[in-house]
């Protein structure tokens, strides 16, 4: 499944689920974490997917603008 994704992205895939997945693969002991939250993004609809897309983009905007103000 890892190869498949990988190659999946290398030929323009979602840069944000890239993202998200680095974060996750970054962090020891999450291979479930990670199956289920792609499994979870997986059965949105492609509406859903991009108001979620908005919605944490907006928030790590929030956060970098936090980070920055300390």
């Amino acid at each position: 499944m890892e190869r498949a994704t990988k190659q999946k992205w290398k030929h323009g895939g979602d840069t944000q689920m890239q993202e998200k997945t680095a974060v996750l693969e970054s962090t020891k002991g999450v291979e479930r974490d990670r199956q289920y939250m792609r499994n979870v993004y997986n059965t949105l609809s492609k509406d859903n997917r991009k108001k979620l897309e908005v919605y944490a983009a907006a928030l790590r905007r929030t956060q970098l603008a936090h980070e920055g103000a300390d």
